[in-house]
Parts: structure tokens; sequence; C-alpha cells
């Protein structure tokens, strides 16, 4: 979904203190680590419905069959394939947290940028294979207070994460500050503003990089505006995903502003 930034197409894992993972399109292995002989134990996924959430990314919801078969933690993700071309899949975030109202259903926002199959032209009805979730970023509950930072399709497992935590415990103090190019690349933009208006406790702190002039928020980089949104904070846990420079340069400002890093769980991806 991301385009590479200074990562191959397919990123692999990184040691601390991030792993790799492009949240919207190449988490960890992409089609040149498989083979057609992937003995992934695949299920079949058929698409409900598809939304533009920006110029350049559309969230997919797909639905598991058989429904029963398919759960997964907030922050981890699957791999998607063609049917009948294994060889062809691409690992994608998952950007929605467990319904049970929906069982089997879950959400991909996926880039029209980038090489491999087209997943962001499927239409409703179309069917793929998706492995089983998968990957040790996740969220943990019980913190004190969350601070999640996000750059352009990283924020996609931490939606997840934000639906899941606002769930359970709607009073626990949560920050999202997520970076984007322009207005137009702020995803998911209304629902996290949706959710700041009816939940005190959460704030979300969109800055741009290429703001218009009629844009009255945050500017510049994500790691300019975490000291003034850390300190607030008592005992965070915080989740960072964006592009690797990204989540370096966040992870060690957490750590210098007090963080522990024991309690900063990080992925990065190229974009």
């Amino acid at each position: 979904m991301s385009e590479p930034t200074g990562l191959p197409d397919d990123p692999v894992p990184h040691a601390e203190p991030s792993q790799v993972l492009d949240a919207g399109r190449s988490p960890r292995q992409g089609p040149s680590a498989m083979s057609s002989g992937d003995v992934e134990p695949w299920l079949r996924a058929s698409l409900v419905r598809r939304t533009e959430i920006s110029p350049g990314v559309v969230l997919l919801a797909f639905r598991v069959e058989p429904e029963t078969d398919f759960a997964w933690n907030p922050g981890q993700y699957v791999r998607i394939a063609p049917p009948g071309s294994v060889h062809l899949a691409q690992p994608y975030s998952i950007a929605s947290a467990p319904d049970d109202a929906r069982p089997g259903e879950f959400e991909l926002a996926v880039s029209r940028a980038g090489s491999g199959f087209p997943f962001a032209e499927l239409s409703p009805g179309s069917s793929v294979l998706t492995s089983p979730p998968q990957g040790g970023f996740s969220w943990k509950p019980s913190a004190p207070s969350e601070l999640f930072v996000a750059m352009g399709t990283g924020v996609a497992p931490l939606r997840a994460m934000i639906q899941a935590g606002t769930r359970v415990a709607a009073q626990i103090p949560r920050v999202l500050l997520f970076g984007a190019r322009t207005e137009a690349d702020v995803l998911f933009r209304a629902e996290f503003e949706r959710l700041a208006a009816r939940s005190p406790a959460f704030h979300f702190e969109p800055t741009l990089s290429r703001p218009g002039p009629s844009w009255e928020g945050r500017r510049g980089r994500v790691h300019d505006h975490l000291p003034a949104l850390v300190r607030p904070l008592v005992a965070p846990r915080a989740y960072v995903c964006g592009t690797l420079p990204m989540v370096k340069d966040s992870v060690e400002l957490l750590v210098a502003l007090g963080v522990p890093r024991e309690h900063i769980a990080s992925e990065a991806h190229g974009e």
C-alpha cells in the first residue's frame, strides 16, 4: 500500500527497535519469499464491501468462510492471494478489530500504488485466499494510557487497536498522532474525528507535511509533536507504525522522554 523508501519492495523482519512491516501492503515477506509450493493453511474469503478512503487508498472488507475459524489480535496481519496463485500473495495489516456482530469479517487498507497483484481494484463478490492472522505487533490492554503514532498507511493496525481499546475501556486516555502529506491523505479522518467528539478520553492529532493554506491543525513531522503529547500521559504504552526513519526517530525520542523501551511496540515499513 505504501511506496518503499530506502527498503526493498518486500521487507523482512528488522532488529530492534522495529520490525519491518508495510501496514498497507508489504509486511515481512512478499511474493519473492514464497513459491507455488507454499504450505500456508489458506482460507477462502469474499470481498463484501469496498470504500474509497483517500485518492490512493481503498478499504476492503473481506469475510472468511467458515466464519468461526478466523480470529486475530488487533495489530496482526494476513497474507492474501488470488485463488490458485499463492505465489502472488501480499501481506496487509488488518485495519479493524474483531467484531462479534460481523464474525469472520476483517478490513484491509489497500493502496493502488506499488507492484504486485492489483487487489485495490477488486469488486464486491470477488474471492481471495487469506492466511491465518499472524505477527507479534499487537495491542495489549490494561495500560493507564496509550499513545499511537502513525505515518501514512501505518495507521491501519493502530486503527484496529483503537477500535478494540475503546470498546473495552473507553475511559482510558488515548492519543493518536498521525502524520500525512495532505488533508486528502489523512486516512479515516471522519471516523477518528467522530470518536474524539463523543469520547473525551480520545485525542486525534493529525499533522501534515504539505498542508494547504486553510489547514489549521499541526504541521511538520510527527516526532516534532511527541514531547507535547507525551508529557500529560501517565505511564503510557506506545505503538508506533510508519516508515523506518520515522519509527526509529520516534522510538528514540519516546525513550528520551521517559517511556520505557519495553512499553513501546513498533513496526516499520517502506512508504
